[in-house]
């Protein structure tokens, strides 16, 4: 394996856009009632004129104070949470607030479907764990469903997690959320600033309708939590990103023989801001095979193989529709032909059938493989047999030596070329592209603008050649990311790996702007 191979491969991994932070935080926000102050869930209902309006109206010390608004009233309802289980303390309609006695359980996300509690409120039961909320936007797997009966009549609650409010009701008569219209609930930056902002009304993209992204990541100076990576992904969308960049393990994806677990693909869709989504099935991960454990001596193109895959495909297909735009299978793909080389027509064979199923199953999805701009040679040689098959050219790319020194910015314009030639005639969408800083490498702030300038430049000169760009990376790793990463592609202490790998970033260890992060942000809004 090359070095400058190899630096792909660690970098990508690092920074994997935003399947990373959708999956971090949802691992950590595992409420299905996040009651973010200022969060509001708006559901419709197309025979009602009135929507349905929860809100979080106020933080106290008897918990967090929620206004439900309906056709046919209002009430106020305070509610402490512990442990998943919601209690309600107090409750009003307009006139004041009654004291509710203590432990009156109202919400409880702790519970298994068919299991019921009663108290004061009525009775309440766990109608479903497992339902699948369709809004006209999204859908929402594995939502739980709470029906409470009290003296008036009954009410049906549907929350998913990380969300929140989903439906009211149900059947023909129930209320579903209009994400367009609600504040949903998501970790914010404590201070006032452009983040704070709603999203630009249109994305960035060249005059040939180039949709730009940009991979978020925390600066190296601050905490690794839910509320930080929320909170530079919300300044990649202020500064004009119009699309994001996703992925996921299949091992993660089905965790068990047919159990499938999309929580990461569903937050990632909840949280975008209705950007297309480019995503990356990582069934191969530049150097290795990520397929459930009971698949790894399996070939490519065997029977139990594809069926697997399939159903899988199927269990996304209903998150895939009308959001993801370009679908990979495999990443960097050329790198782990290049160690098995005798797979290669297997894996055709099976990216072949898996393609067509995924362009059935999802019309207008756009379908493709992952491969290094080093490794798109083989296009003509061992991978030959799908090239007619990829409906786009998908690259990763960074001018790299064999030492991990830069190469000068002025080979850009001849790449760009190269990847159009290979493209003959397709879009070529780049899930990465990036450039250090680090004078280890013979590097500098300058050369890095002098590279994203030559880029931008040959993109506004040829934007019929490109689909998207998603640039790499918002910030520079901290030095304990840049070792653990090092250490796992077994370069620790690797000067120069460690420095390309590090100073991708568009921010300083510091968190201050580079010269490349201005051309950028006038770039994007242009």
């Amino acid at each position: 394996m090359k070095q400058t191979d190899r630096l792909c491969l660690g970098l990508l991994v690092v920074v994997l856009g935003f399947g990373v932070l959708a999956s971090h935080v949802q691992a950590q926000d595992a409420s299905y009632l996040p009651l973010d102050p200022g969060s509001k869930w708006v559901l419709r209902n197309a025979r009602e004129k009135k929507p349905v309006i929860f809100e979080v109206v106020q933080q106290d010390g008897n918990g967090v104070r929620v206004r439900s608004t309906t056709p046919w009233g209002m009430s106020e309802w305070t509610l402490a949470e512990r442990k998943r289980q919601f209690f309600m303390t107090e409750y009003g309609t307009g006139s004041g607030m009654m004291p509710i006695p203590d432990g009156t359980l109202y919400f409880d996300f702790a519970r298994s479907a068919g299991t019921e509690w009663s108290n004061s409120l009525g009775t309440l039961t766990i109608a479903s764990t497992r339902l699948e909320v369709k809004s006209a936007s999204q859908t929402y797997p594995n939502s739980v469903q709470i029906r409470h009966k009290h003296p008036g009549g009954a009410s049906v609650f549907t929350f998913a997690k990380g969300i929140g409010f989903v439906q009211f009701g149900e059947g023909s008569g129930a209320f579903v959320l209009d994400e367009s219209a609600s504040n949903l609930p998501g970790p914010r930056g404590a201070e006032a600033s452009e983040l704070d902002s709603p999203p630009p009304a249109r994305p960035r993209s060249s005059g040939g309708g180039i949709l730009f992204g940009l991979t978020a990541n925390r600066m190296a100076n601050e905490p690794e939590t839910p509320e930080v990576l929320i909170k530079r992904f919300n300044q990649t969308l202020q500064t004009g990103a119009g699309f994001v960049v996703a992925n996921g393990n299949w091992t993660e994806l089905e965790p068990a023989d047919g159990k499938y677990k999309l929580d990461s693909l569903n937050y990632l869709l909840s949280v975008s801001k209705q950007l297309p989504v480019s995503y990356t099935l990582r069934i191969i991960d530049t150097v290795g095979r990520n397929v459930p454990s009971n698949l790894r001596r399996t070939r490519w193109n065997d029977r139990k193989m594809r069926s697997r895959l399939f159903k899988l495909i199927d269990a996304m297909t209903p998150l895939l529709k009308g959001r993801v735009r370009w679908f990979m299978l495999g990443y960097e793909i050329n790198e782990y032909m290049n160690r098995n080389p005798r797979e290669a027509s297997e894996f055709i064979e099976l990216y072949r059938a898996t393609a067509a199923y995924v362009r059935n199953r999802v019309p207008g999805i756009q379908v493709s493989c992952t491969l290094m701009f080093s490794g798109i040679d083989q296009l003509d040689g061992r991978l030959a047999g799908m090239n007619q098959d990829l409906d786009f050219i998908a690259l990763t790319y960074s001018p790299l030596k064999g030492d991990f020194s830069v190469m000068d910015p002025s080979v850009l314009p001849g790449d760009f070329q190269r990847m159009k030639r290979v493209a003959a005639g397709r879009k070529v969408v780049l899930q990465e592209i990036g450039y250090p800083t680090s004078s280890v490498v013979g590097s500098s702030e300058d050369k890095q603008a002098e590279f994203y300038r030559l880029a931008f430049q040959q993109i506004e000169r040829d934007p019929q050649a490109f689909d998207a760009v998603n640039w790499m990376m918002l910030a520079d790793l901290s030095d304990a990311t840049t070792k653990h990463y090092s250490q796992f592609y077994g370069l620790k202490g690797a000067a120069k790996f460690e420095a390309v790998l590090q100073t991708m970033g568009l921010f300083d260890s510091q968190g201050r702007p580079k010269k490349s992060w201005e051309i950028l942000r006038k770039e994007f809004r242009r």
